[in-house]
């Protein structure tokens, strides 16, 4: 699978003057090691509902995911996908017609993740052990890797498949990652693959209040399931201690 330069800081659609990217250096780090170009094999079915030209380079059997990523945030901007601000997830899922879609890479999931919800990684752990792999893993060492716990991913070609053999295409689907990007990314290629009901979580699950979605299981809060590395061990040292402080204060009462 060829690999392509940077990804760079996307403008979060319905936001003003903060990058998506912003949000969390994680998802920095992760969009510059984790740009996998993405195969299509028919013309987008993006372009034909913004209105543009079935000729155009869309067409192209080779999509850079800047480019997927300016595609997904026209149909957010235009209303064509649904712009879900973290302080309006409850009430969303409260109606009970949207249900999650977890893009999240399987070890995300693992310590945070919502009951019920639908998984399908857009991302996979990348387990080759070529030179090209190995000078990866260098450079994201170099570039704070070993800080927030990053694992080296490659897109998992198989995740519009996956997703169909697992959700009705005429289901309402909130669609979440961590921060917001990939589930950018997944979002262009569930349009393409014929879902025409979804919604997008500006921000993912890290800027998303503890007490906003029900029936989170594992052994975090979903705004905390990002981390890993040493910044883990120490947010995990932080809640530990302000747990004994908050016991404590209510002992005294």
């Amino acid at each position: 699978m060829a690999m392509v330069s940077a990804l760079g800081t996307a403008a979060c659609p319905g936001a003003t003057a903060s990058p998506c990217a912003s949000s969390s250096s994680s998802e920095q780090i992760f969009a510059r090691i984790s740009n996998a170009r993405f195969t299509k094999s028919r013309p987008s079915r993006v372009r034909l509902l913004m209105g543009h030209n079935r000729s155009s380079s869309r067409s192209d059997t080779k999509r850079s995911p800047s480019a997927s990523m300016r595609d997904a945030e026209q149909l957010v901007q235009s209303g064509v996908v649904r712009n879900v601000a973290p302080e309006e997830v409850s009430a969303l899922l409260s109606q009970g017609s949207y249900k999650i879609l977890d893009v999240r890479p399987v070890w995300e999931r693992e310590k945070a993740y919502v009951a019920g919800s639908y998984h399908i990684p857009l991302f996979v752990e990348d387990l080759s052990t070529g030179p090209l792999t190995l000078v990866r893993k260098a450079v994201q060492m170099g570039q704070g890797g070993w800080w927030i716990g990053l694992k080296l991913t490659v897109k998992n070609d198989e995740f519009l498949e996956q997703v169909e053999n697992t959700v009705p295409k005429g289901e309402k689907l909130l669609v979440v990652c961590g921060e917001g990007l990939r589930s950018l990314l997944a979002i262009e290629e569930l349009t393409d693959g014929g879902y025409e009901q979804l919604a997008w979580l500006r921000g993912g699950f890290n800027n998303v209040r503890d007490d906003a979605v029900q029936n989170v299981e594992g052994s975090t809060r979903l705004r905390f399931a990002t981390l890993g590395g040493a910044s883990e061990i120490l947010l995990n040292i932080a809640l530990f201690f302000q747990k004994l402080t908050s016991s404590g204060q209510k002992s005294e009462i």
